[in-house]
């Protein structure tokens, strides 16, 4: 997933709070070996994980914050220093929410009001193929009662209506009118949401100057 993992190697720090919960590194330890499956150069994901003390500028890196800015330092800066750490979460809820640093650098909060949302919320950003199709936006809220009844709901108000890419800002990519967090296909082979990844002849034209041609073969 474009920006954090690039060209098969690792672009981006994990971040966890310096006296965060045993929880809470198992969860990004998740995320971790989610990112991993996209990683194909040998050299990369060597040191994958930090706390936040040992990231002394956020905004120089791509960054994956993981838990809220009760516990993460990282998380608390990128959002401000709100004054009330839990504002935004509520009981049995996660969040993932895009940053953008306005220097080409993004970070991406995963949090939730206590472990278990938290929980949900990493395992929908560590399998994001799996919900590829509603990470919409700069923010969705994940609700559930454990890992197997997951829902995921954009954020409607923080959602771009969007003519192009640019529009989105880096880490998304604008498609039906909507930005998508992750890299932007490059061909129809990438597109498709059928079976076997297909593209139909809508997704085909978003990507701009391509011919649609129906070889779709049932077999």
């Amino acid at each position: 997933p474009y920006p954090f993992v690039k060209d098969g190697e690792m672009n981006s720090i994990i971040i966890v709070g310096d006296a965060d919960s045993s929880e809470t590194v198992i969860t990004a330890s998740d995320i971790a070996a989610g990112l991993h499956n996209e990683i194909t150069s040998i050299r990369s994901g060597l040191d994958t994980t930090k706390l936040a003390s040992e990231v002394p500028n956020i905004r120089a890196v791509n960054s994956i914050l993981v838990g809220g800015p009760c516990a993460n330092a990282a998380a608390a800066e990128v959002m401000g220093n709100p004054a009330d750490c839990t504002e935004g979460l509520e009981p049995g809820k996660g969040i993932i929410k895009l940053f953008e640093h306005g220097n080409g650098n993004v970070a991406v909060l995963v949090a939730g009001y206590n472990d278990a949302g938290l929980r949900r919320a990493a395992h929908v950003l560590a399998n994001y193929k799996d919900y590829a199709s509603i990470l919409k936006g700069k923010e969705v809220e994940v609700t559930g009662t454990s890992l197997t009844d997951i829902q995921v709901n954009p954020i409607v108000g923080e959602e771009i209506i969007c003519t192009s890419s640019a529009d989105c800002g880096p880490g998304s990519y604008c498609y039906s009118s909507s930005c998508i967090i992750g890299e932007e296909p490059t061909s129809c082979s990438q597109c498709g949401e059928g079976l076997f990844n297909l593209c139909d002849d809508d997704e085909c034209t978003a990507l701009g100057n391509c011919e649609f041609i129906d070889n779709s073969v049932i077999f």
